[in-house]
């Protein structure tokens, strides 16, 4: 035992210096390296992380009664307190006594001092947080929470959990990241609460006004409506038939003054394709056992240590399982023994960005309303790491910070966020009360205090009953608002107002028997306000599909279809690709013959269709998509089917690069088939799992503590939407019987040590699709075939001298 555990410290450090060194990371000179004797240290360094397991089983803190907990074979902790408070001290205590780095990293992000530790290869990473403005988001946060005496409450308790832990670490017990890179942990803080809700609400907001603005500069306006329609057909919103205002607030109005504009790739930042969530719920009509089941699926950034943390928390008041993002208190998504939830992105558009006009090239005064205004500034610090400190001033306007920067100081890009809106309530304790709930009404009556990210919220409760809410703070906005970049000289192209709350789309219960999201457009055209954003086209076809033709659906079809890789896009476009390929064509199409258009990993026909589409997508388009130096969108692939499926004559399939022909859409996909055959000689596609490169990274990106190389099913389009780096983060299934029964399973472990056996030990099931059995009791004795280890944290007798 000592040999192995060893020679893994030992194979850990040379890969980690390695890997730091290979990767680029960390470059040497900038970055100095801790000493490798104190890295190797028997007694401070590295080698003590291979061999603690567990804390000690007893502690005394100041919480006001006893508290116990009991952890699983998984390492799931099951929470034992009397009241509410003791319950989120102890959330706090375990979560950083698990994932202490990876709470510091976000905070560090946020805030903009990544620096700090990495030196200078984090200095770009720094700065566009800057220019993002989530630190101004933390303080706004911080701000609102002040105001509202029981959630700051919640709050406090969390971090005085964190804080028992972080101020009685040694060094010796620091984790590993820490003895690498040669800091020490900082005390956790309400702040440091708002900075990770801060940047969990920038990750889930897009940038889409600058893509849009080059698509119709580029295209001219008329092309620009037909590619990029709002309203494909075939487009199923997350609410169907849900409530209609009938009296509307006054709405911010389409500017279309900044037509053309055209701005470059540098310094833009957007979410990736594709991400997004699933969700839904069936009610005790359509289920085999005649109980609500809900199944959440939310797709994030895959990492490890892994996104979310699970746990069981058990008071007299309430009694809750699921999982919590660490840094904050609650469970985001899950269930107690009245009702379950689960949340998916709206994908709405809640930054908006102007353009700014300055006076000179010194950026004092900006035009507004025919007068110039001087800005506002904040200069703030960047330290460095084994370097001189970096000053970068922010800008600030009425229309917002400004978030990107022109070459020319002529005009830059005011960006205004909800995140930094500060004329709204910010509660970053509401999950710590969605606990509590019982009822349906009850979660409505508490997301009446949300602002952000904009979330459908899924509800489910134990009388078969199912609601889903769009919440947050969504702009009020007439037709075509905020689609493209705005005039930034006029105030009235300001926001007006927000949707009220009771006039957000909702719905429960529906005649259907089930609701679903999957970050598709919220409610249809004849809704009051308009939704600009980038919404999901596909996975929610594919959700509807299967739910529409189950009559009484049991678990094991809710498990089985969280894991389902078929994908609508495949299943509209390969009959046509099949179709109007040319007789020599359809050789090399053979695999798509008889293909069931499942992304299976061992399947050759998903690397074919995959890669087939792209090329025919982009040789469609090769007039935008030539200018590579000017961020632009994909256009929308609904309305690109429907065009190759009903009029492949239209303008839009004429290459730009043949002079001498109109192509069809015939043309453009055997123009394609061809590029692809000459590729060097032959095309052969590799099974879909080995065609690409999905990993899970460990947020430093160091390939010794990552899973690489992942081989394994699914795509961005399909219900189980895999890609690199992001995927499904979290599967649960909810049967709200009598007794409820839970499963769930994501890809990592609970521990944020590389060095622990629960590090990543949940990987594989994952991998294949399968579930847990959750732990869900009401007892501590129905725990005790599978409880492996037991800690109490015991009230403090000590009394302090005065």
């Amino acid at each position: 035992m000592v040999r192995n555990i060893s020679l893994f410290v030992l194979f850990t450090a040379i890969a980690l210096l390695l890997g730091f060194f290979f990767n680029g990371n960390i470059s040497i000179p900038n970055v100095p390296l801790p000493a490798l004797g104190k890295f190797l240290n028997p007694n401070t360094g590295v080698w003590n992380n291979a061999r603690k397991e567990s804390a000690t089983s007893s502690k005394n803190f100041k919480v006001s009664d006893e508290i116990e907990i009991i952890f699983d074979e998984r390492a799931i902790p099951h929470i034992f307190t009397k009241n509410h408070l003791d319950a989120l001290f102890a959330e706090g205590y375990l979560e950083a006594s698990n994932r202490l780095f990876q709470m510091d990293f976000i905070s560090r992000a946020t805030m903009s001092k990544l620096s700090e530790v990495l030196g200078t290869s984090a200095l770009p990473m720094d700065l566009e947080r800057l220019r993002k403005g989530t630190a101004i988001a933390a303080d706004i946060a911080v701000a609102q929470l002040t105001k509202q005496p029981q959630s700051l409450k919640a709050v406090e308790a969390y971090v005085a959990g964190a804080n028992a832990y972080i101020l009685n670490l040694k060094p010796k017990d620091y984790p590993i990241e820490y003895k690498l890179l040669g800091f020490k942990p900082e005390p956790w803080s309400v702040h440091k609460v708002a900075e990770v809700t801060a940047f969990m609400t920038d990750v889930l907001t897009g940038t889409f006004d600058v893509r849009q603005s080059n698509a119709k500069g580029l295209m001219g306006e008329k092309l620009y409506n037909d590619i990029f329609t709002d309203y494909p057909s075939g487009d199923i919103p997350v609410i169907q038939n849900g409530n209609q205002p009938k009296e509307l607030v006054e709405r911010s109005i389409y500017d279309p003054k900044t037509e053309g504009l055209t701005i470059k790739s540098a310094y833009l930042h957007n979410k990736p394709h594709g991400i997004g969530s699933n969700n839904w719920a069936i009610t005790g009509d359509k289920s085999a056992t005649g109980k609500a089941i809900l199944c959440s699926d939310p797709h994030l950034m895959l990492s490890l240590p892994a996104i979310w943390y699970e746990m069981h928390i058990n008071t007299p008041d309430y009694n809750a399982y699921g999982v919590s993002v660490p840094g904050i208190p609650g469970i985001f998504i899950g269930f107690n023994e009245n009702i379950t939830w689960s949340e998916t992105n709206v994908g709405s558009d809640v930054l908006d960005l102007y353009k700014i006009t300055w006076k000179d090239g010194n950026r004092n005064e900006y035009l507004v309303d025919g007068k110039y205004k001087p800005v506002k500034r904040k200069i703030q610090e960047i330290k460095i790491k084994g370097g001189d400190s970096v000053f970068d001033t922010t800008h600030i306007t009425d229309f917002g910070h400004i978030r990107f920067y022109s070459e020319d100081a002529k005009n830059d890009l005011a960006a205004h966020w909800v995140g930094t809106d500060s004329s709204f309530t910010f509660d970053i304790s509401l999950f710590t009360r969605m606990m509590k709930a019982s009822t349906i009404d009850e979660c409505n009556t508490i997301l009446k205090d949300y602002s952000a990210p904009a979330l459908n919220f899924l509800m489910a409760d134990k009388n078969g009953q199912i609601a889903l809410r769009v919440t947050g703070k969504l702009p009020a906005r007439a037709e075509g608002d905020g689609k493209t970049i705005e005039d930034g000289t006029n105030s009235n192209n300001l926001w007006k107002n927000y949707i009220p709350y009771e006039q957000m789309p909702y719905d429960e219960n529906p005649a259907q028997n089930y609701l679903t999201s999957s970050n598709q457009r919220s409610i249809s055209p004849d809704y009051g306000y308009y939704f600009s954003g980038r919404f999901e086209l596909f996975r929610n076809q594919q959700i509807h599909e299967i739910l529409r033709n189950t009559e009484k659906a049991t678990v094991k079809e809710m498990k089985s279809m969280q894991g389902n890789s078929v994908s609508a896009k495949a299943r509209a476009m390969t009959p046509v690709f099949l179709k109007l390929a040319n007789a020599e064509d359809r050789k090399f199409l053979k695999p798509l013959e008889n293909w069931d258009y499942d992304f299976a990993k061992n399947e050759l026909a998903p690397a074919l269709f995959d890669t087939l589409y792209d090329l025919v997508l982009e040789n469609t388009y090769e007039e935008v998509f030539k200018h590579r130096e000017y961020d632009l969108p994909k256009p929308n692939e609904q309305r690109f089917i429907e065009l190759a499926k009903t009029n492949g004559n239209h303008q839009i399939f004429d290459m730009e690069s043949t002079k001498d022909k109109k192509e069809s859409f015939a043309d453009v996909l055997n123009y394609s088939i061809a590029q692809l055959r000459r590729k060097d000689q032959v095309y052969n596609p590799k099974p879909w799992g080995k065609s690409r490169d999905v990993s899970i990274q460990h947020i430093t990106k160091l390939p010794a503590f990552s899973a690489m190389h992942l081989d394994i099913d699914g795509q961005i389009d399909c219900i189980n939407a895999q890609q690199a780096g992001w995927g499904p983060s979290w599967r649960m299934v909810v049967s709200l019987d009598d007794k409820i029964e839970a499963w769930g399973v994501y890809p990592g472990g609970q521990s944020g040590d590389p060095a622990s056996k629960h590090y990543r030990n949940f990987l594989d099931k994952w991998a294949r699709k399968e579930h847990y059995k959750l732990y869900f009791v009401k007892t501590k004795a129905e725990l005790l075939d599978n409880t492996v280890t037991t800690w109490t944290i015991k009230p403090d007798v000590v009394k302090s001298k005065i």
